[in-house]
C-alpha cells in the first residue's frame, strides 16, 4: 500500500502527495539530447551497442574519444557512487570506495555545441536520473474539500517540491495555504 507523504490544504482544496512507483526513467524523456551508455547495471543502453570495443583500447579516455568521433557527440565518463542511496555524476570517481565508473553519457552536439553547456545539461540529466534511482518520485491528488470529489491528479513528478508545485499551479498561483503533515 502506498501511503500520502503530507498533506496541504490550499483554498477549498487538499493537496495530497505521495510516492509514484511507476515512474518512468528521466534518460527515456532526453533520448534525442542525450544517451546513457552502461556495463552493467541496466540504466540506459548497454554499452555493447557501441562498435567502439573497449577492449581494443588503451584506457578509458582513449574509448571515450571514439566513441565521441562514432557517434559525433560530447562524451564524458559516468560515475556511480552508492552507499546508502545512488548517487550518478559525470567525472572521475573521488574515492576507490564505493565509487566506479558506470560507463558513458553521450551528448549531441548539434543541440549543445559547447562543452560547457553539454555539461550543464548531462548534470541535470544525472541529477534527475539521482532522484529517480533513490526513489524521489511523486505524484499528487487534488480533492475538493466542499464536496470531497477528486479534481485532478498527476504522476510522473520527480522530486517533492515539483509535485506540489504543479498542484499548487492548478489551484490557482499566489493563494494562501496551511502545510498539514501527515506521515
Amino acid at each position: 500500500m502506498i501511503t500520502k507523504t503530507k498533506v496541504e490544504e490550499m483554498n477549498d482544496y487538499t493537496i495530497e502527495i505521495g510516492q509514484d512507483c511507476d515512474c518512468e526513467c528521466p534518460l527515456s524523456w532526453n533520448e534525442d539530447r542525450l544517451k546513457v551508455y552502461t556495463m552493467n547495471n541496466g540504466v540506459g543502453h548497454d554499452i555493447d551497442e557501441l562498435k567502439t570495443d573497449m577492449d581494443e583500447c588503451s584506457d578509458f579516455k582513449t574509448y571515450m574519444e571514439k566513441v565521441s568521433e562514432e557517434l559525433d557527440c560530447h562524451v564524458f565518463a559516468l560515475v556511480r557512487y552508492e552507499h546508502s542511496g545512488v548517487k550518478y555524476y559525470i567525472g572521475n570517481p573521488t574515492c576507490p570506495w564505493d565509487y566506479g565508473y558506470e560507463g558513458i553519457v553521450a551528448v549531441d552536439k548539434k543541440q549543445y555545441d559547447t562543452k560547457d553547456k553539454a555539461i550543464e545539461f548531462a548534470n541535470s540529466v544525472m541529477n534527475e536520473l539521482t532522484m529517480w534511482a533513490n526513489g524521489e518520485c511523486y505524484y499528487y491528488d487534488i480533492t475538493d474539500n466542499d464536496t470531497g470529489e477528486l479534481v485532478d491528479g498527476c504522476c510522473g513528478y520527480i522530486g517533492f517540491d515539483n509535485a506540489l508545485e504543479c498542484a499548487k499551479e492548478f489551484i490557482s498561483e499566489g493563494k494562501d495555504y496551511n502545510v498539514i503533515n501527515k506521515e
